[in-house]
């Protein structure tokens, strides 16, 4: 068998199992050749698409019941399948499972034909729902490495493998051009093969989506000045950074995975961005009286999200599975009967051993009389305490014991029936059951993120020098957008939101707390402008940076501090310390990460808690 077929099997595998961008999956494996992983990735990408349609021809044809299905790689057959049935119409290589799949290609395509009949169709691609049908596709954006290379340059460099023009560009293009709002930025028409270039590979220009370079050139720090990215992995946004300081000044990209800080410094290194000192913590751990954050000015803060507004994520790619309707065979009715058999059976067992117990049931109430005798002798005090222990004993007698072990034994076959506790799901309400559950678990995790994006925004606003920070994500909700915005404002008093990118056409949505007027102040893109889904707002510290900064700077930090020992007060005597949780790890590739929102303070914040708890302590022991 080929190994392509293998290598699309584990790639759909992985895919349905790990979430995020397909593309990602594919160029991090570092076992295969660039050829190779391009031909897995398309073969992969339309198997998921027909994910459904393939799972309808299995079951239909009857192979999925065959022993050699059961043999088989089920990933790398529905590859297979896929091939045969709706790709090339033909299986590369040879083998055993070729032999096998080909056996049912006269079944399957028979299926294939009565599925296109009921949906009066006649192409296979007809039969996809419309969303996997007609995909968004976006143009490949480029970024200048400024520290590197001049844009002029680069655009010259590039013209060798495609013309520039200054047009603009669609699908069918077949030249690059110069984007309008910034012009180190160069667009290409989608699915320009790029991962490989030599100017990728030695870092001259970066693979970067348009609406991921917009944080960093509204932030747009002083050269010379200080910056924190809060959290920096996988490198593009703080290589900006350093771009826009032209490495004159200093970059702290911070992250709290390690190997995700491996994936910053390798982009930092391949960048040239000597300005960048990588560090390995959560934000909320940095303390803002730290000697070297004290004459920090920008913080760029794009935390963890829900990821809805990235196109191409597998979970906006992988087709429906229908539910599919079988006409039960005649083995399925000899097992239905066997069954039925086995349950009377069962159920006449059972009868019998409610009927045993009964001589069991007349000691036991002996014993209760007994018991309750004694209990009556022993409050006059007639009766010793070791007398007492033998009431105990007269309690659990074997009687009894097996009064408990019938009552076991009649719950745990209600259980089985009724499905409590048995371990096997019922499925009757299958599908209506798992949509709530979905709904009830996007809206739990967006409170969960919500939570955890208010408290970072809090924590950057507690920096004493920070003048200006800028918060996105790269998801569609109001619940991480426009309402984050809106209870910060509510929060924090030294800080006020400001106009950004005021040329760009599609602002933000008013929510409660934050009218139409300060709404628009946010910025949000969307796949119609040719970007990713993202949202962009821009805080900046109240009045004159110069003759109030140490005052508001004291009073920014006390307002998050006054808020979490506030807590304390409320709090028991017991330790109630939550977890350390910060997922603030965020690739525009894939941002599938879920936070704990029990993570309270940061850590300066959380040691003034444990200080304050020991001194009431000392106070109560002392007045003891």
């Amino acid at each position: 068998m080929s190994d392509l077929y293998r290598q699309a099997g584990s790639l759909y595998s992985s895919a349905l199992s790990k979430g995020g961008s397909l593309k990602s999956l594919v160029y991090n494996n570092k076992s295969h050749d660039e050829s190779s992983k391009r031909a897995a990735y398309a073969v992969t990408v339309e198997t998921l698409k027909y994910r459904g349609i393939i799972e309808e021809l299995l079951v239909k044809s009857g192979l999925s019941k065959d022993r050699e299905y059961k043999k088989s790689d089920p990933n790398v057959l529905r590859v297979v399948v896929y091939d045969l049935m709706l790709g090339r119409g033909d299986i590369v290589g040879g083998g055993a499972l070729k032999k096998f799949v080909l056996g049912y290609k006269t079944r399957l395509n028979e299926v294939l034909v009565r599925m296109k009949i009921k949906a009066k169709v006649s192409k296979n691609e007809d039969l996809l729902p419309a969303h996997v049908r007609a995909p968004i596709v976006l143009p490949r954006y480029v970024r200048v490495n400024t520290l590197k290379i001049k844009t002029e340059k680069a655009i010259e460099k590039l013209s060798h493998i495609m013309k520039f023009s200054t047009e603009p560009i669609t699908s069918d293009s077949t030249h690059f051009t110069r984007d309008t709002h910034f012009p180190d930025i160069l667009i290409f028409p989608p699915n320009t093969k790029l991962h490989d270039h030599p100017m990728v590979l030695n870092g001259e220009v970066i693979l970067q989506d348009k609406a991921s370079c917009v944080p960093p050139y509204i932030l747009n720090p002083t050269p010379g000045s200080k910056v924190i990215d809060a959290c920096a992995s996988p490198g593009n946004k703080t290589t900006l950074l350093a771009a826009i300081l032209n490495n004159k000044g200093k970059v702290f990209g911070v992250d709290r995975d390690a190997k995700r800080l491996e994936t910053l410094k390798m982009m930092v290194g391949r960048a040239g961005a000597s300005c960048v000192e990588p560090i390995l913590s959560d934000f909320l751990n940095l303390s803002p009286d730290e000697p070297r954050f004290k004459d920090v000015k920008y913080i760029l803060l794009d935390p963890s999200c829900s990821g809805s507004g990235i196109v191409g994520r597998i979970d906006n790619l992988i087709g429906e599975i229908r539910p599919i309707e079988e006409k039960p065979n005649e083995d399925d009715k000899k097992k239905k009967k066997k069954k039925k058999k086995k349950a009377k059976v069962e159920e006449e067992e059972k009868v019998e051993e409610e009927e045993a117990p009964q001589e069991e049931n007349l000691r036991t109430q002996r014993d209760r009389v007994k018991r309750e005798r004694l209990e009556k002798l022993r409050k006059a005090g007639l009766l010793e305490d070791d007398t007492n222990n033998n009431t105990t004993e007269i309690g659990e007698s074997s009687s009894q014991k097996a009064q408990k072990g019938l009552k076991r034994k009649q719950g745990e076959d209600a259980g089985g029936e009724q499905g409590f506790d048995s371990g096997q799901n019922n499925g009757e309400h299958s599908t209506a059951d798992g949509e709530k559950e979905k709904e009830k678990t996007l809206e739990e995790r967006l409170a969960s993120l919500s939570k955890f994006q208010i408290q970072m925004l809090l924590h950057a606003m507690s920096f004493p020098s920070v003048e200006k920070i800028v918060y996105s994500t790269c998801s569609i909700h109001q619940e991480e957008n426009e309402k984050v915005v809106a209870e910060v404002l509510q929060r924090s008093k030294h800080f006020e939101l400001v106009d950004c990118f005021p040329e760009w056409k599609r602002r933000g949505q008013s929510v409660l707390g934050l009218d139409d007027t300060l709404a628009k102040y946010c910025v949000r893109m969307d796949p119609e402008d040719s970007t990713i889904g993202f949202f962009v707002s821009c805080f900046q510290r109240r009045g004159s940076f110069k003759t109030t900064i140490t005052t508001t700077t004291t009073t920014t930090s006390h307002s998050y501090e006054e808020e979490q020992e506030n807590e304390i007060e409320n709090e028991d005597n017991e330790d109630k310390e939550g977890d350390d949780s910060n997922e603030g790890i965020h690739d525009n590739e894939s941002k599938d990460v879920s936070h704990n929102s029990s993570s309270s303070a940061p850590l300066h914040i959380k040691n003034k808690k444990k200080k304050k708890k020991k001194k009431k302590k000392k106070g109560k022991k002392s007045e003891k």
